[in-house]
């Protein structure tokens, strides 16, 4: 799901705004602006698939960066703590707004669902 050119490494060594927009453009996705069809419904599916999948390598990323992060702030190193400290925010941000999207994509299907229920019941 993410291509080898972005690395763990990448991420911890990155300046903290090109980071931010090179993190936003690739795993942020465009929402949909409804679900109304089963079509809709299969898109929802498969972006929330997407999602997750997302999370699931930028999840460790965070937990790296705040490690990283601590030990630059034990260390004393002030400049390397607040660049370590913006990159974990960032990615913070990045997965922040990805659960955002998938509970979004979820709430989406299941009030479709529920429509459809009560349709089929007149």
């Amino acid at each position: 799901m993410v291509d080898n050119t972005l690395t763990n490494e990448l991420i911890y060594a990155a300046d903290p705004e090109m980071l931010n927009d090179l993190l936003n453009k690739k795993f942020v996705i465009p929402m949909l602006d409804k679900v109304e069809t089963i079509e809709d419904m299969q898109v929802a599916s498969e972006m929330m698939g997407r999602i997750v999948g997302y999370l699931q390598f930028l999840t460790p990323v965070y937990t790296i960066l705040e490690i990283r992060t601590q030990n630059y702030k034990d260390s004393g190193e002030k400049t390397e703590y607040k660049l370590m400290m913006q990159r974990r925010n960032v990615v913070k941000s990045v997965c922040d707004t990805l659960n955002k999207q998938r509970e979004t994509l979820s709430r989406m299907v299941t009030i479709k669902q529920e429509i459809n229920k009560e349709i089929s019941m007149f």
